[in-house]
């Protein structure tokens, strides 16, 4: 590499170097990822998807329905009067 750093000089092939290596890393990262998950694979965990359908199936259970906000109210007012 020292003769190349000679011939189209240092900063220029550390730039190259810098570009190939971030080029690199970029296309191994995602295989890599897939590979270390696929290894360690967990055989009790659920299908992501189902488990995502099921949450945006159901419904909201924290905002109350109309029938339960009239049963609150109701309440209130039996014990109010």
């Amino acid at each position: 590499m020292g003769t190349l750093g000679d011939r189209i000089g240092r900063r220029w092939l550390l730039m190259i170097g810098a570009a190939v290596f971030g080029v690199a890393g970029a296309t191994l990262m995602p295989s890599t990822l897939s590979l270390i998950s696929d290894m360690f694979r967990d055989p009790t965990a659920a299908d992501p998807l189902r488990r995502l359908r099921w949450i945006l199936a159901r419904p909201d259970s924290a905002t109350p329905t109309d029938d339960e906000h009239d049963q609150q109210h109701q309440h209130a007012r039996l014990a109010e009067g």
